[in-house]
């Protein structure tokens, strides 16, 4: 089912071939595990130039932050910045990597402590506006933990997502191997005569 809704959202969307990923992610290190596993799958992590992480620097989101990729933004920092900046995070990676695929990922029961539902629901809604301005392919992925006011909660991003044809996943392992598959299609397409 994932690689069905992963290929529905990126041919529908008319995305373009992707040559790498950029990962999006709030904090825990879990963004440099998803590097090795989306590398596992044949995938490449997009390497920032000096003056796209100069930009990125410039947001000033908080410590603890990395603006190399992946990008590693504490729940913390991510709650206390304003949506905008979020954004203005995100149109400035892909104006300066427009090859790339994005994904994010969410870490439901780090950021459900923070109670700011209205922030997750803006950067869904921005990441959605990114997508299809930009015409590339986003994967989010709902990270929980089987808590039930957790579930709740991913349940209803899942919904806002849909919203911004936004096809989620709950492991990073997924989406890798999504990615893996529709890089693997891309190319037998380029290859054809």
């Amino acid at each position: 089912i994932n690689t069905l809704v992963g290929f529905q959202n990126h041919i529908s969307a008319s995305c373009p071939p992707f040559r790498d990923v950029i990962l999006f992610g709030n904090g825990g290190g879990i963004s440099v595990v998803a590097a090795d596993l989306f590398a596992q799958c044949g995938l490449s992590i997009a390497e920032f130039d000096g003056e796209l992480k100069c930009r990125l620097k410039a947001l000033d989101i908080g410590q603890g932050a990395s603006m190399e990729n992946p990008i590693d933004i504490p729940a913390n920092a991510l709650t206390r910045n304003p949506s905008q900046t979020i954004g203005e995070l995100f149109n400035l990676v892909c104006r300066y990597q427009p090859g790339s695929a994005l994904v994010c990922h969410l870490n439901i029961p780090v950021l459900a402590v923070y109670d700011r539902i209205d922030l997750l629901e803006d950067v869904i809604n921005v990441i959605g506006k990114i997508r299809k301005s930009r015409n590339l392919t986003v994967h989010l992925v709902l990270r929980s933990d089987q808590d039930p006011a957790n579930e709740t909660l991913r349940n209803h991003l899942r919904v806002c997502a849909n919203n911004e044809d936004i096809p989620t996943f709950d492991e990073l392992s997924e989406s890798a191997a999504v990615l893996n598959q529709i890089s693997v299609y891309e190319l037998y397409h380029r290859r054809r005569p």
